[in-house]
């Protein structure tokens, strides 16, 4: 099921409004460099504490899942509404087609930002019975070691520096596909305001 979704969320990074579907786009871009951007934030972030309270965090991502799932159980009544119709005329059906897709690509991101959201507890809650994977001083460690021996020092580095690399990426692409819901929903806001005001 979580692989679907990524799968999904992956193909609505690559699909524009009308469709169509494009090798490189500036989202799936942004999507390829966060990694980097992570594993930046954690080489040059270790010698201070990584997160200072984690646990507010969790706390704003549960009430955030809560909220949502409201959200998404309403997609399927819109989309149903968004049916092309005989005597549609060319520029009704465009704006449908649009509108069907903001809201495929709404539902995408906003199922894969919610499985994010859960990894990230996760990730806390494991930092709630080990907080030395955010606070403590991994630059000590990496002076002291061989990256290509395997020790008891050795290994607790790479543990802390994956663990806080895949906190990092989370929380930035948590943020990302959030704005990216955020715009889908206001571009079908937008859509739906033309379509009752015009």
């Amino acid at each position: 099921m979580i692989l679907e979704i990524f799968k999904n969320t992956i193909r609505s990074l690559k699909t524009d409004v009308n469709g169509k579907k494009r090798k490189i786009t500036v989202k799936y871009v942004i999507f390829l460099c966060i990694p980097l951007l992570s594993l930046a934030l954690v080489r040059f972030n270790m010698e201070n504490k990584f997160m200072d309270n984690p646990t507010i965090f969790a706390s704003l991502l549960s009430l955030f899942i809560g909220l949502i799932f409201g959200v998404l159980m309403k997609i399927p009544d819109k989309l149903g509404e968004l049916k092309i119709k005989e005597d549609d005329s060319v520029k009704v059906q465009n704006k449908k087609n649009q509108a069907y897709n903001f809201l495929v690509s709404f539902r995408d991101y906003l199922s894969f930002s919610i499985v994010l959201a859960i990894f990230i507890i996760i990730l806390i809650v494991i930092n709630n019975f080990f907080p030395e994977l955010t606070t403590i001083n991994i630059k000590n460690y990496s002076d002291k070691i061989s990256y290509f021996e395997l020790t008891k020092k050795s290994i607790c580095f790479y543990l802390i520096f994956i663990f806080r690399f895949f906190l990092s990426w989370g929380i930035f692409s948590f943020i990302f596909y959030l704005v990216l819901t955020i715009s889908n929903l206001y571009e079908f806001i937008v859509y739906e305001f033309q379509r009752h005001y015009k």
